[in-house]
This record gives C-alpha cells, structure tokens and sequence, in this order.
C-alpha cells in the first residue's frame, strides 16, 4: 500500500493580501491537496480554511480538529480516520526548538470505502 502525504503551508486568512486573500486561493489550494495528497498536514489556516478544505478535499473525511487557538491541522481522506492527535509541548534540554510545537497523530486505515 502506498501513501500520498503532503506537508503545506497554505498561510493564513489576512483581508490585507490583496489579490492573495483566502477566497481567491481557496480552490486553487484544495484541488492542489485533492490532486496530490492522501493525507495533508496544513501549517497556519485559520479554522475557516480547514472548514473550506473539508468541504472541498475530503467531504466525508475526518479533520483532526484541535481548539481554534492551534494553527496546524491534518486533514485525511475517507480512508483514514484521526484515532487521536496531541501536540508535544514538551521542553527539550531545557527550551524549545523552534517557535512551533510539533504536533503528532496517530490514524487508522480503512481496507473499504466507508
């Protein structure tokens, strides 16, 4: 079995784009994923941009959909199901590594179409 994954950083929803706004992005971005990807993990949408995505994407998959206040997401299609999800926020050697904690989760595959 092979997998299609895809890492993104679709940026979020700012009015002051211009020409870049979410709504004009928006299709463009989910028939990128729909085309590429089995499973997305999105840097940076706004929670709106994940309910457009699910929509567009995956319409009867799951979205591992942790509080607004978090800015990276993983969407998979209906072949897979967010079993759960967690974001490490632990310190290493006393700090962190970067200014985004990693996040993990673990999914389940399903051998038929649901």
């Amino acid at each position: 079995m092979a997998v299609r994954v895809m890492w993104y950083n679709i940026r979020c929803s700012r009015p002051v784009d211009g020409e870049n706004t979410w709504p004009r992005r928006r299709e463009a971005v989910a028939r990128l994923i729909d085309g590429h990807a089995d499973l997305a993990g999105l840097q940076e949408p706004f929670i709106e941009q994940i309910d457009d995505l699910c929509t567009r994407t995956f319409p009867a998959g799951d979205a591992a959909r942790p509080p607004t206040d978090k800015i990276d997401f993983v969407l998979v299609d209906p072949k897979w199901t967010v079993r759960r999800h967690a974001v490490l926020n632990e310190p290493l050697d006393g700090g962190y590594p970067s200014d985004h904690l990693p996040a993990v989760a673990e999914l389940g595959f399903h051998t038929t179409q649901r």
